[in-house]
């Protein structure tokens, strides 16, 4: 009995195990032509993203890393020239200060020195001039006026000059002036002629 149905099962078997390895066989076919495809495919992608780097990508980055260092060494060069350039405009500004510095000093001595004779002759005009036992005070009080007269005029005429001044065209007090000397000088016609002295010690001659 169990060699019958052993017999049974492979009569039945057979036919179904030879459809079962020809649909393995064409499973496996097709999976194999699919990986293959997919092979060919990837290598044909890689193909074209090798070319693309070498055509496109590659040449672009070395043209931006010689650009930077292009920049680069130009920046260097700049960044070097301005320190110099900045180094010798210090330099200069060191000479010219030391050099107005120099010129300053020498002009103070000049400066110190007209002070020092402005000082002396201011000091010296604060004394009284010296007069003499000849002159009368009313001859050294007549001849103080009149030079004080004479440089108040001198002063007017100055003003009178400068076109600013608002006195410029009024010649009415310039003609009364004239007037105002001769009435002043009247008196001193009749006097004798002495001589005055001055501060050095020297005589002037009196007009």
């Amino acid at each position: 009995m169990a060699n019958v149905g052993s017999g049974k099962f492979e009569q039945i078997a057979a036919p179904l195990a030879g459809e079962l390895l020809t649909s393995l066989e064409q499973e496996h076919s097709r999976e194999v032509l699919a990986l293959y495809e997919e092979q060919v495919r990837l290598r044909e992608e890689l193909r074209r993203v090798v070319d693309i780097m070498q055509r496109e990508v590659l040449p672009r980055e070395r043209q931006l890393h010689d650009m930077f260092e292009k920049l680069n060494d130009a920046f260097t060069t700049s960044t070097a020239q301005l320190r110099r350039r900045q180094d010798e405009m210090h330099s200069h500004a060191q000479q010219a200060s030391q050099q107005h510095e120099r010129a300053r000093k020498h002009l103070m001595s000049p400066m110190e020195e007209t002070e020092n004779e402005l000082t002396r002759i201011q000091s010296m005009l604060a004394h009284p001039p010296v007069t003499s036992s000849d002159l009368s005070p009313q001859l050294i009080t007549q001849v103080n006026q009149q030079v004080a007269q004479s440089v108040h005029q001198g002063s007017g005429a100055l003003r009178s000059s400068d076109p600013r001044s608002p006195t410029r065209g009024n010649n009415q007090p310039q003609r009364q002036q004239p007037q105002q000397q001769q009435q002043q000088q009247q008196p001193t016609r009749g006097m004798p002629m002495s001589p005055v002295y001055s501060s050095n010690g020297g005589a002037m001659s009196r007009r």
